[in-house]
């Protein structure tokens, strides 16, 4: 799937100037860079399980998307990767996981998510499927 066309802009809470972009088979390093930048606590909420580094093999599978059913969208400012957002479509295809993953220093700023369901993939109607862990605030 054609993903140049998928890139749009747009502005945190305090006006800072945001890319979105799709995720690409190049973004291995974009990925070890955000994780180097998520504090501990973070990584454990977005993985489910403490981790101290994020290996070749998940960074690589993270990076490497099925278009037919995920997507995944990364957040830029000034070339500092933010955050990125996913999903991705159980084989039925009705219902999805999601993810959300944002450099601990950039909390609560507002970056401008947008719906990945909505980058031009038609999945057709989709529930999103959302697994916490019982402490997460």
């Amino acid at each position: 799937m054609p993903t140049e066309n998928l890139e749009s802009t747009g502005t945190t809470l305090d006006g800072t100037p945001i890319l979105l972009r799709p995720i690409r088979p190049e973004d291995e390093a974009v990925l070890q860079d955000l994780f180097t930048h998520m504090s501990r606590n973070d990584v454990r909420l977005r993985f489910f399980a403490p981790m101290r580094k994020l290996s070749h093999a998940l960074a690589a599978r993270l990076s490497h998307l099925d278009y037919g059913r995920e997507m995944a969208l990364v957040a830029q400012h000034g070339g500092m990767t933010l955050g990125v957002a996913r999903y991705s479509a159980y084989p039925d295809r009705l219902s999805a996981e999601f993810a959300v993953a944002v450099r601990s220093d950039w909390h609560g700023r507002g970056a401008p998510w947008p719906n990945p369901a909505s980058s031009g993939q038609s999945l057709g109607r989709v529930t999103a499927v959302e697994e916490q862990i019982a402490d997460r605030r």
